[in-house]
């Protein structure tokens, strides 16, 4: 009689795939990090240990011994991204078994409005001109701008 235990066992390595659950996972000892925008700096007990996403080693959170000026930092993650605001996220059992999903509020960059239309590029040139010496526009929002207009000639 034959027997179907390697097809059982393809099966079966196969199901969580279908099921869109990765099938290498961080253990009971380990927790998954993933943000949206991903490349999120990963801070633990103060020191940035790497970038999302990541499995992170619990006893990193969860240290035996620390310094008294870093328990506000026990337990907790911390991620950082550049034009996002910091998220701490105090880690519970839950965040073990189902890994740490956080979509991070990012301030996104709005391009620099130059007020009404001037009929001529050169009255725009100089309306940019008088924006950028009241301090309203950095140096490069003017280059942008001005490019902008030159371009439209």
């Amino acid at each position: 009689m034959k027997t179907k235990t390697p097809l059982i066992l393809s099966l079966m390595l196969l199901l969580p795939a279908c099921g869109q659950t990765p099938l290498i996972h961080a253990g009971a000892d380990a927790i998954t990090v993933s943000s949206e925008p991903s490349g999120a700096s990963i801070y633990v007990m103060g020191k940035k240990i790497t970038e999302t996403p990541a499995v992170i080693d619990l006893s990193a959170v969860y240290p035996v011994t620390y310094a008294q000026e870093l328990q506000s930092d026990y337990g907790r993650i911390t991620l950082k991204h550049e034009g996002c605001e910091d998220r701490i996220i105090t880690v519970s059992s839950g965040m073990m078994s189902n890994g740490l999903k956080v979509k991070l509020d990012c301030v996104t960059a709005k391009e620099p409005q130059v007020a009404a239309p001037a009929s001529t590029a050169a009255q725009r040139l100089e309306e940019l001109q008088v924006l950028k010496a009241k301090g309203l526009l950095s140096e490069e929002e003017y280059q942008t701008i001005r490019n902008r207009i030159l371009d439209s000639l």
